[in-house]
């Protein structure tokens, strides 16, 4: 999805809280008899019941807050540039490299963290590709971290989606499996490992255990990601064959897949040979992986909101440190190939040996639409969909008068079952007619209209206006025997909400229905009456060669975006119900196996994945860009349709054909290209893509000729000699040549376009042949390039207009006004531009914003919106059907996408007081105290007015010292305490005029935190009274004493105490102090002699109250509480021992 050079990377002009979907919605549920799940974006989908017209261009996504934050310096992989192989992570040097270039990394981190002003925690750090970070960035940190010294781009991350039976078979793979190959060596993947990055795999399923094949040892047995984690819950999860699972996406940290798609394409790929015992009522159905020996390594980066750009690029990092050798991707993006992280980090996994196959996207896309093919990198192997010649579900034969049949009828049709009754076992030659009004059956038909001449079928155009079910009975009330609906919007989809009728029920496609309803209103027509019958089959495993290589409705086509003049799609392979794997969500087995049917582009990259991998497995020496030439140069491209089913297909539709794996098992000439090249080739920093030695020719200005050169080079291991066959308007030079092993030859490529269409694309096909064999006979496959070229009369002597820049006029402001304006600066002079042409980008909470009026006239154009309400970011962007031209009425194109730097920040909300808190202890006789506040957000203009005292039970004489800012939500505001004694609070008043940086003043006042209160205390405390606790004493060895004070006190021991002897009474002393609170009790061990015995408290005490006041009114003594003690003698009486 993106590219990866430094020197170009721009910055990726996204939605900032809101992002449009560049694909369609996911899978279609698995309910339906078969199911059929697709990634189709206008495949109606039958959880509805009835056909959902859905406008993908509408879709958006919510944007996760994370940007990529790319450094300056090469990464891992580029500081070691070598191209084709795998990269030892683990060698001393690139130890060294990795321990230098993250000591830098850390240091650019403290600085981007200084400048927004709190500590940033990567999300993802990246240092094996690209050399950055992931952040958790709002938009306003975004823009102030972009343009620091050392920061080469700050770019958003992107939420982008998730876009085999007989799949295999189709594109040749059992060639290579049985060694139908040079020497006759056979390989189903071996040695190989191929990353899934997807939703993650269904551990537990046999297409993913190790035991399929006894006879065969899986070489890499050690156990990688969460399976590497000892204890873990996913400890035994992985195995020989799958060996290794991650999760870098943010819900709960699994890689189980809980949605599917993953463990499709991943089974697609490399999943076990197995047989189905029974699929959908059809026995023994045998389903397999292209290189069902190859091992696998999952990658989650999707979760239910869609797939984080932050998240692949991790995952590709991590694939290249995992040693893969091939990489599936049937994820959506990709369409700026130099200013797209992922696409970027797909170079790097280039660099490191490892093949890339990306998905080409899914949405309906007429010919001549330009620019909506996904992963337009000339290093990515982009994969359009189209169908193979397998089919499950009825077939249907029309037999019309006298045998008389329209040609696109002649060879039956496929019938989709849905969840009700099915045509079993067999219809023979029944009428089906079809309403010339009521096409759709939401309407009641006329009493009897499908059996007033004998029993018929019903065929009835589905409708987004009435559901499945009443259509049918509908159909069923006026006598149907049966009814045929057929999509008008695309392939055909089991049909759901149907198990209460008591009639059979298909689904046909669109070109199929509609020919059928063409023909029988024909026949049925005036003035005469011609019935048309049909033969409908029990459901069956159906193969019927013309079903094959008949391009998806919803694969997109090229060209590529932007006239990057690299053809795209690069080829096509089985994209349409395709049957594999999928997933549970849990570890434990269940009872069954998980199969489905799914379609879409998602499903034909993994076989182009599988087939790289088998050409890997193969020639492990090749780079991508060489197998990537085998698989091109060998696609079968004759007899290709498109969707229609009767017109040809064009390089647009599928690169260079469909994949064949039996030729390419037998290439002998490759083309190979360098990194190095693909960076050079940068159309911004003055490359050219057409110069990229790639198996395909296209120019997209191509006045009156044009040229392009590629160098073949011979891997065959032995001498070749290819003859060059072109269209008379495309020369060669030379036209043939002869190539010993190893050796190269540069072919010139001349297109004299003079007697070609001006401004229309014109396609052909280069072919190079040979009659060369294999050193074991077998013979050296033939070769082709697509061609695609647009002559033009001259090339346009000026630009058309361009938008130069589009922001707000108050520059990134945060503001609470209803009205902002944005200024529009346009390349030269246009016209026609009005409120119509600009479209508002709501992110966050804003809504109901809109283009209030634009004002101005040249180049210069001043554009006024309502922000609606709520709070959030709030952008502008050009809409794409924009009418405005230049003077010339040349119109405006390269509308640029959106630029999340260049929005207002709408903050309507007033920030309030989140938390109070004391700084000092309480109780206190400290002559200032401090509170903190922390505010919602950043506030100004905050000062000591705006604060008052709340004193309470007494307390006078305090006031508000000073306000301090500790950071732009927080202060501390010094209060003095005042006196005597009492409560000590903070209000923030009523009308205080601090605000945010919208301009919001404070919400919530006046404000007063009554659990936020200081307790003052400047009285200090005195002895209240000192008595006695016993009667004089007579015979006993202590006496107690009671002090009580005026309040509770603190730090009360012996050491405040002294005893106070009169008389002859001596060595009496305390022994203990008990008590708390405002009473004690202190003991004295009486001493000898006779005479009075006291307490005092001397002048020096460490006792206190609560608030630190000292004892005060010491020394204290008190006569009255003294002791008489009288002499006590001792009597020791003989004792009788014996």
């Amino acid at each position: 999805m993106r590219s990866k050079l430094f020197s170009s990377l721009l910055a990726v002009l996204v939605l900032v809280s809101l992002l449009a979907a560049p694909v369609s919605a996911g899978n279609l549920p698995s309910s339906g008899n078969p199911p059929v799940a697709t990634d189709e974006a206008e495949t109606p989908t039958a959880a509805g019941e009835k056909l959902q017209l859905t406008d993908a261009s509408s879709e958006v996504q919510l944007f996760n807050g994370r940007y990529f934050v790319l450094l300056e310096g090469e990464s891992l992989v580029q500081s070691l540039s070598e191209n084709g192989g795998r990269i030892q992570v683990d060698a001393p040097e690139s130890q060294a490299y990795l321990t230098v270039l993250r000591r830098e990394q850390d240091a650019r981190l403290q600085q981007i963290s200084r400048v927004v002003q709190r500590s940033l925690q990567p999300i993802f750090r990246y240092d094996v590709v690209l050399n950055g970070f992931a952040l958790q960035l709002s938009p306003v940190e975004a823009a102030r971290i972009r343009g620091l010294p050392g920061v080469r781009a700050v770019i958003p991350d992107r939420l982008e989606q998730p876009l085999t039976d007989a799949g295999p078979a189709f594109i040749g793979a059992p060639e290579i499996w049985n060694g139908n190959t040079p020497g006759g060596v056979d390989s189903a993947g071996e040695g190989v490992v191929v990353g899934i990055l997807d939703t993650g795999i269904n551990f537990d399923h046999p297409s993913f255990a190790d035991d399929a094949d006894p006879a065969y040892t899986y070489p890499f047995t050690t156990p990688k990601g969460v399976c590497a984690v000892s204890g873990g819950p996913y400890e035994n999860a992985c195995n020989n064959k799958l060996i290794g699972a991650y999760s870098f996406t943010t819900e709960d940290v699994t890689p189980e897949d809980t949605d599917g798609h993953g463990s499709h394409t991943a089974s697609t790929v490399a999943g076990n040979q197995l047989t189905i015992a029974n699929f959908n009522g059809v026995p023994n159905v045998t389903i397999s992986g292209v290189a069902p020996r190859a091992q696998i390594i999952a990658y989650d980066v999707c979760d239910e909101d869609g797939c984080a750009t932050t998240a692949s690029v991790a995952a590709v990092q991590q694939a290249i440190l995992d040693g893969v050798d091939v990489i599936n991707y049937s994820i959506s993006g990709g369409r700026n190939p130099y200013n797209d992280p992922v696409e970027l980090a797909f170079l790097e996994a280039f660099d490191a040996g490892i093949f890339v196959a990306a998905s080409a996207g899914n949405l309906r896309n007429e010919a001549g639409t330009d620019g909506q093919v996904n992963h337009v990198s000339p290093w990515v192997m982009t994969v359009a969909a189209s169908s193979h010649d397998r089919r499950f579900g009825h077939f249907v034969d029309v037999v019309g008068p006298l045998g008389l049949i329209p040609e696109d009828l002649s060879k039956g049709l496929f019938a989709m079952p849905g969840d009700g009754e099915v045509f079993s076992p067999i219809l023979i030659e029944t009428e089906i007619r079809s309403h010339p009004v009521n096409a759709s059956g939401c309407d009641a038909f006329e009493e009897n209209y499908f059996s007033e001449l004998g029993p018929s079928i019903a065929l009835l155009e589905a409708s987004s206006d009435c559901l499945f079910y009443e259509q049918i009975l509908n159909a069923k009330e006026a006598g149907a025997s049966g009814v045929l609906v057929y999509n008008p919007l695309g392939e055909a989809f089991p049909m759901t909400g149907l198990q209460n009728l008591d009639i059979p029920t298909a689904m046909l496609n669109k070109s199929d229905g509609e020919a059928l309803r063409s023909f029988i209103l024909e026949m049925n027509g005036e003035p005469y009456w011609t019935m048309v019958y049909i033969t409908v089959t029990g459901i069956a495993n159906i193969r019927v060669e013309k079903w094959g290589d008949i391009k998806a409705d919803f694969s997109f086509r090229g060209p590529s975006a932007n006239d990057f003049e690299v053809l795209k799609p690069d080829i096509t392979a089985p994209g349409l119900e395709i049957l594999a794997a999928v997933g549970d969500g849990v570890i434990p087995p269940d009872s069954e196996a998980e199969f489905d049917l799914y379609q879409g582009t998602s499903m034909s990259s993994p076989h182009v994945a599988g087939a790289a991998a088998l050409l890997k497995a193969l020639h492990t020496d090749w780079s991508p860009a060489a197998i990537k030439s085998a698989l091109m140069m060998t696609a079968k491209f004759e007899g290709l349709l498109k969707e229609d089913r009767l017109t040809p297909a064009d390089a647009f539709d599928h690169g260079a054909g469909r994949v064949d794996l039996g030729a390419a098992a037998r290439v002998g000439v490759i083309l190979d290209e360098t990194t190095a090249n693909f960076e050079a080739a940068d159309p911004a920093n003055g490359g050219d893509p057409k110069t990229l030695n790639l198996p395909a020719l296209q120019n997209n200005f191509c006045v009156a000729s044009c040229t392009w050169t590629r160098t073949f080079k011979n891997v065959s291991g032995v001498s070749v000699s290819m003859t060059i066959t072109s269209p008379s308007w495309l020369a060669a030079a030379p036209s043939s040549f002869t190539l010993a092993d190893g050796e190269t030859q540069a072919v010139t490529f001349t297109a004299d376009v003079s007697g070609l269409p001006l401004n229309e694309w014109s396609f052909a096909t280069v072919k190079l042949e040979t009659d060369n064999t294999f050193s074991d006979g077998k013979q050296i496959a033939d070769l082709h390039l697509p061609v695609a070229v647009r002559p033009m009369e001259q090339l346009p002597d000026r630009q058309p207009p361009q938008l130069v820049s589009l922001r707000p006029a108050q520059g990134l402001t945060v503001t609470n006004r209803q009205s902002v304006t944005f200024l529009a600066e346009f390349s030269e002079d246009v016209q026609e531009v009005g409120a119509e042409d600009f479209a508002t980008v709501q992110g966050g909470g804003v809504s109901g914003s809109f283009v209030d009026s634009v004002r101005g006239s040249g180049k210069s154009f001043t554009i006024t919106v309502d922000t609606g309400s709520g709070s959030g970011s709030l952008g502008l962007q050009l809409r794409p059907e924009a009418e405005i031209t230049d003077l010339a009425d040349n119109r405006l194109r390269d509308i640029p996408p959106f630029d999340p730097f260049e929005v207002y920040w709408i903050d309507k909300i007033p920030p309030v007081v989140q938390s109070q808190k004391l700084l000092e202890a309480s109780p206190t006789n400290a002559a200032q105290v401090r509170f903190e506040l922390t505010f919602s957000e950043p506030i100004f203009g905050l000062t000591s007015d705006d604060f008052e005292p709340v004193q309470e039970s007494g307390l006078t004489g305090s006031s508000v010292k000073e306000v301090q800012s500790v950071n732009p939500q927080t202060c501390i505001i010094t209060l003095l305490t005042g006196s005597p004694e009492g409560g000590l609070g903070l209000r923030l008043k009523a009308g205080a005029p601090a605000h945010d940086e919208a301009g919001n003043t404070l919400g919530g006042l006046p404000y007063f935190d009554s659990n936020s209160v200081y307790w003052v205390d400047k009285i200090a405390p005195q002895v209240n009274s000192l008595r006695r606790m016993d009667e004089n004493p007579a015979g006993a060895e202590q006496v107690r004493f009671e002090v009580k004070f005026s309040e509770a006190v603190q730090n009360v021991a012996a050491a405040d105490f002294a005893v106070v002897e009169k008389g002859e009474l001596n060595s009496s002393v305390i022994t203990a102090v008990q008590g708390n609170g405002d009473t004690y009790q202190i003991f004295v061990q009486i001493g000898k002699g006779s005479g009075t015995l006291g307490l005092k408290l001397p002048p020096e005490s460490d006792i206190q109250d609560a608030a630190g006041n000292s004892l005060k009114d010491l020394p204290y003594y008190d006569p009255a509480a003294d002791y008489r003690i009288e002499v006590r003698f001792f009597v020791y009486l003989p004792v009788l021992t014996k």
